[in-house]
């Protein structure tokens, strides 16, 4: 009988596992995580890596390669590995992905969150840019905004994980935080913080 294939996303060569990443791939991105925790005022970011120019091209790939992907074996795979090496203190939190155009990659990171610690998810935030994030440069995504959807308006978050892939200058989940209308207890979990790169 014939076993089903898949592609690893970063490599690109097929591969007969149910793990996504290839075995190479995934002994070569396990050696690199660094949980990263920064306190950023009224909310603390967790990252899974972080991603400098030191850091191997494998990185960049599986962030390019999960661009736009929301259901992804993958994105299961880096779950797990993010709960692995996380200490979680927030109690019953809901997860709230950073918005962004349909097939929608921080809501697969934040759906396969939920599939591994249950918490439920939740699209309650809409953007308010025109404009894509990677169209903007480095000031103009410090002007990114988000706003609640209707049916969110009233809604007192009190302990939220806003989730994203990539965390760049921290802007985007300080709009997310604001729109949010700042709850009590909130933390961002992200894949990639590359705040360590610079400008």
């Amino acid at each position: 009988m014939l076993q089903a294939f898949h592609i690893c996303p970063v490599c690109k060569l097929p591969g007969f596992r149910e793990q996504k990443l290839c075995r190479h791939c995934a002994l070569d991105l396990r050696r690199y995580r660094s949980t990263t925790i920064r306190a950023n005022g009224d909310y603390t970011v967790r990252s899974l890596f972080a991603w400098d120019q030191q850091s191997p091209q494998g990185l960049a790939d599986l962030v390019y390669a999960l661009k736009g992907i929301e259901e992804s074996q993958a994105w299961l795979e880096l779950a797990l590995w993010m709960v692995q090496k996380f200490t979680f203190s927030l109690k019953n939190p809901v997860l709230v992905p950073v918005p962004g155009p349909r097939p929608n990659h921080a809501f697969g990171l934040a759906a396969a969150l939920s599939r591994v610690l249950g918490y439920p998810v939740s699209d309650a935030l809409v953007t308010c840019a025109a404009r894509r994030q990677k169209q903007l440069g480095r000031e103009a995504r410090s002007e990114v905004q988000f706003a609640l959807r209707a049916e969110h308006l009233c809604t007192d978050y009190k302990c939220v994980v806003i989730v994203d892939d990539v965390v760049t200058t921290g802007a985007t989940a300080k709009a997310a935080y604001e729109a949010l209308l700042k709850p009590k207890s909130c933390e961002v979990w992200c894949l990639m913080d590359r705040r360590p790169c610079g400008p």
